[in-house]
């Protein structure tokens, strides 16, 4: 798991992986950025990983006040049978600063208080469902409900993307 230069440090360390011929069962990558260190393209994910949850924000005009860098959609390097692929665009009205943060913050719960979390956990609840061997189409529709969650929360525009099921995720009032 990664976030920002930590994403890409764990796309790299997939790359060095698959190049030793081992399996990578879960990747999740938060908004990765470029690093200053040239670890290749952060956003094609290697055919050794079979699940990865990816991210990422889409800037909208409230960017502007801090603007910060973003991440981008992953892609595939090969496609191959028993991969997924979960791309999350998070349309935050937020400045740029801000909205990278919460691309990992806001998946992890947001703000606990209490020992309550503020959204789902939805990055913690993966885990466990990649370790159990659920379906990869069940595990995509629970990020999808917990994403609902999460939009209607942060009144923020969610487009989730993967082979399993494609839509945008509105908040609801």
């Amino acid at each position: 798991m990664g976030h920002s230069n930590g994403g890409a440090a764990a796309v790299s360390l997939a790359n060095t992986l698959a190049a030793d011929g081992r399996i990578v069962d879960l990747l999740i990558t938060a908004d990765s950025v470029r690093t200053l260190d040239d670890v290749g393209d952060v956003n094609r994910i290697p055919p050794n990983v079979r699940f990865n949850l990816n991210s990422y924000v889409i800037p909208t005009i409230a960017w502007m006040l801090a603007p910060f860098p973003t991440g981008e959609r992953n892609q595939r390097e090969v496609e191959s049978a028993g991969t997924t692929l979960v791309n999350v665009g998070l349309q935050y009205n937020l400045p740029g600063a801000l909205a990278h943060r919460n691309a990992f913050y806001d998946s992890n719960g947001g703000d606990i208080r209490n020992n309550v979390p503020e959204y789902p956990l939805l990055m913690r609840d993966v885990v466990p469902a990649i370790l159990r061997d659920t379906p990869d189409g069940e595990v995509v529709v629970g990020i999808a409900e917990s994403l609902q969650m999460l939009a209607d929360g942060a009144q923020a525009a969610i487009e989730l993307e993967s082979r399993q099921l494609t839509r945008t995720i509105r908040p609801q009032p």
